[in-house]
């Protein structure tokens, strides 16, 4: 079965969002940071990533480039869920295929799951 990458350090938000994706079907990792999360993209290639704009130790800007250097994961579709509504702009120049302004509808966040692993 495919999966789900989460990467959020806000550990409510992070279960929240994994039991309804689960909810949903989907099997969800979960990262807080964005080094966990390359490490567990690397050892198990995720259907999708959905990575928060701001982390402890580093930013989900940082992730992306990461996740599109790597051979294993350049493809991956990268979803920013993120309440900086000013980097929105930046995150899909930067190759992000979606992003998602917090707070938001779960129907939204759900929606483009379900678009991105459509396709994928």
């Amino acid at each position: 079965m495919r999966h789900i990458l989460l990467v959020d350090d806000n550990d409510d938000l992070a279960k929240n969002l994994k039991l309804v994706l689960e909810m949903e079907g989907y099997v969800v990792h979960v990262a807080t940071s964005g080094v966990e999360a390359l490490r567990l993209a690397d050892a198990d290639v995720p259907a999708l990533i959905i990575a928060d704009v701001i982390m402890a130790g580093g930013d989900g800007f940082a992730l992306l480039k990461g996740i599109r250097d790597s051979h294993l994961c350049a493809d991956v579709p990268f979803v920013f869920v993120s309440a900086r509504t000013d980097e929105a702009h930046r995150g899909l120049e930067l190759g992000a295929n979606d992003y998602l302004t917090k707070p938001f509808a779960i129907e939204d966040l759900l929606a483009i799951v379900n678009r991105h692993l459509r396709t994928a």
